[in-house]
């Protein structure tokens, strides 16, 4: 007999992360700009290095609804698909002010 791994050692290597930081305004912003793929999970932060005016807005629904990050706040969200069961491909964030800064980290589906 072959010897084989067991289920419970192995590693989810497919799909793909990126990363990706700039700064946002008060004109709302799709990340990533073009859409890459379905997303498997999300995590959106708000550096704490922002001043606490810069309050950071994301939307994992094209931007009717928003959740807000004060500085040094982050969200991780495993979306499924929206309201229309098309899958999310991407999500909105908007700066309350403008040069607001973040850092997003997204897994893809293969």
């Amino acid at each position: 007999m072959v010897d084989q791994a067991p289920q419970w050692e192995s590693t989810d290597q497919l799909g793909k992360t990126i990363h990706y930081a700039g700064t946002v305004g008060v004109v709302s912003a799709l990340i990533p700009a073009v859409a890459v793929g379905k997303i498997s999970s999300v995590l959106v932060r708000n550096p704490n290095r922002n001043a606490s005016a810069k309050k950071l807005d994301v939307a994992f629904d094209g931007g009717t609804t928003y959740l807000r990050l004060d500085p040094g706040e982050f969200a991780g969200w495993s979306p499924k698909n929206n309201a229309s069961n098309t899958p999310i491909t991407q999500i909105r964030i908007i700066g309350v002010v403008a040069g607001v800064e973040y850092e997003i980290v997204v897994d893809y589906e293969p």
